[in-house]
């Protein structure tokens, strides 16, 4: 460990964050020129079970997913699957032709508005994160469990758009990727963790890696010993 940095004031603010109960815990590594200048974890990974973060815990990713789910969508493109600047109904129908909304879901213009790949994938597709996707959801979905993405594509086919795609950025909390998603399923014949799996997490080694965090019963068993 390199003592040149001092890091005190850091760690003060992620101890603080966890005493003041705005974070159950963190791990923070510092790299710089290739050298690790911090590495140190703090908190719990599960309070209630008094799992302890180290440096093997894994942490849901995320918006940090959408990167993969990019790349995902160039592999397949490579592959000639599809085409970024394809209508995204030509690989869902039941999103074909949206109506363009206002916040409160009202219908300002019966369209019809369409989306390509491209758009979904540079938030530039019509929907927005925050305030118009939560109350979509809220409206449109039935399950808040839906794993499965053809599940969740059939409870969203009747949402709109707040812009005219292509027109403008905002960012998609999550719909826009999930269509990408469900369209690597369709155009590939593979699950999308099956696909993620054989091009991207097995060849780069990512092996604690996985679609739901779930799937990773050996998490389960290094906790329990941690705690022993």
């Amino acid at each position: 460990m390199n003592n040149k940095f001092d890091f005190s004031n850091l760690e003060s603010h992620i101890q603080n964050e966890i005493d003041t109960n705005r974070i159950a815990g963190a791990s923070l590594i510092v790299y710089k020129d290739g050298e690790v200048l911090l590495n140190k974890c703090y908190g719990y990974a599960n309070i209630e079970k008094k799992y302890k973060i180290t440096n093997n815990t894994r942490f849901r990713l995320a918006s940090m997913t959408k990167p993969i789910t990019a790349v995902a969508a160039m592999i397949a493109v490579e592959q000639g699957l599809f085409k970024l600047d394809d209508y995204a109904y030509k690989y869902l129908p039941t999103i074909k032709d949206r109506k363009l909304l206002d916040m409160n879901l009202n219908v300002i213009d019966e369209g019809p508005y369409n989306f390509t790949i491209r758009q979904l994938l540079s938030h530039s597709a019509g929907f927005a994160c925050g305030e118009f996707e939560g109350v979509c959801f809220d409206k449109f979905t039935h399950d808040e469990n839906l794993h499965q993405l053809e599940d969740f594509i059939k409870d969203t086919k009747d949402m709109g758009v707040l812009f005219v795609p292509g027109t403008k950025f905002a960012y998609s909390g999550s719909l826009a990727y999930d269509l990408v998603a469900r369209i690597i399923e369709i155009t590939s014949g593979l699950k999308y963790i099956d696909f993620l799996t054989k091009y991207i997490f097995k060849p780069l080694e990512m092996n604690n890696t996985s679609y739901l965090y779930e799937d990773n019963k050996e998490e389960e068993k290094k906790n329990k010993e941690q705690t022993k």
